[in-house]
């Protein structure tokens, strides 16, 4: 019976390191659907759940808040930290809002959905149109590879299509991971060369700073 009583104890004194390390309370903002800022905390903890909802505690409550993507239009961590953004998603066969990682603003802007364990990459012009592109591990999957290749080639074009004023977008965007950093970059430098707004006003550029979060 001590053998057993022993590990119990040990466990109930575990518990709740186990708790807090699910927990990651940054300061943030939340914006509502009438464009009001509301500050106070967020839970913000994997991808997973980033996306689908926002866990909003407001200064000077003591509860949390689930709110959904069709709740409120984006939440944002403190000190122009990361920032999500309420977004259909179309790059699967069913339509989903979801909270999206704002990554740049321009003449192309650039989210990052998290979706099905992947990332994907959504390359917005000014007029609205948007080409999204997954970064799944071409070589993850033998047996669909072909399928895969065919697909990703087809992005690339559209993409190449939307900043069609570089003539290098298709080639580089054909070598480079798939990554926030990495296409950040890419966006970023077409934006301050081809697009006529000026990038001198950096309140309206959301920086390509990652915040990751817990897992």
């Amino acid at each position: 019976m001590k053998k057993l009583f022993i590990p119990f104890l040990l466990l109930l004194t575990t518990m709740p390191l186990v708790l807090a390390a699910q927990v990651n309370p940054q300061k943030g903002y939340i914006i509502t659907n009438d464009n009001d800022t509301i500050y106070g905390t967020i839970d913000y903890l994997t991808d997973a759940r980033n996306v689908k909802e926002c866990l909003f505690q407001k200064k000077g409550e003591s509860e949390y808040k689930a709110l959904s993507p069709k709740d409120i239009k984006g939440y944002r961590l403190a000190d122009d930290g990361i920032y999500y953004v309420s977004r259909m998603f179309t790059g699967s066969e069913k339509l989903e809002m979801l909270f999206a990682e704002y990554l740049i603003k321009g003449g192309v802007s650039l989210y990052r959905y998290y979706y099905d364990a992947n990332n994907y990459f959504g390359f917005v012009d000014d007029n609205g149109k948007e080409v999204i592109i997954c970064n799944d591990d071409l070589n993850s999957d033998l047996s669909t590879y072909n399928n895969k290749l065919q697909e990703r080639r087809q992005k690339v074009q559209e993409v190449n299509t939307l900043m069609y004023q570089d003539r290098t977008i298709a080639n580089r965007l054909w070598k480079m991971d798939l990554t926030s950093d990495d296409l950040t970059e890419l966006v970023k430098q077409y934006d301050e060369q081809y697009c006529t707004f000026s990038w001198l006003n950096w309140n309206s550029v959301i920086r390509p700073t990652i915040i990751k979060p817990l897992k």
